[in-house]
């Protein structure tokens, strides 16, 4: 991933937890509705990974290296981690809310729960956005 995402999400993360536990945000059993977003956004990621496969666009993100990574490697790969790191991320949401709905959940793990969520949506904005570049390439590379 890029350095300067990684930061982003680390920094919102904190500030999503921060401002959560100071207000004393919870999701009084909401906790099945976190579960159907991180199924959904779960969903997303196994389809738009799937559209990625065969196309002249994934070819040329394998071609090119990534200047912007702090190890050497190709676009593929930067994209590669991006899909990884948000579906860890998402199983971790799920797996957190369910154990907050199996247990009594303190204010910290809501705190948790409402971080990690924010994050995913970070996440998914940062995909799609990629996602958008590469149909747009794609659509010139065709024309």
């Amino acid at each position: 991933m890029y350095k300067k995402h990684i930061v982003f999400l680390i920094i919102s993360f904190i500030l999503f937890f921060l401002l959560s536990f100071h207000f004393n945000l919870s999701f009084h059993n909401g906790y099945s509705a976190v579960l159907t977003f991180a199924g959904i956004e779960f969903g997303f990621l196994i389809s738009s990974l799937s559209t990625l496969f065969g196309k002249e666009f994934t070819r040329r993100l394998h071609l090119e290296e990534d200047k912007g990574t702090i190890i050497q490697q190709t676009k593929l790969q930067t994209l590669k981690k991006y899909y990884h790191y948000a579906m860890l991320l998402c199983l971790s949401t799920a797996c957190l809310a369910v154990f907050a709905e199996l247990f009594s959940s303190s204010q910290i793990i809501n705190s948790l729960l409402i971080s990690s969520l924010g994050i995913n949506f970070l996440i998914t904005y940062l995909l799609v956005k990629l996602l958008l570049i590469g149909l747009e390439q794609e659509a010139d590379f065709d024309s």
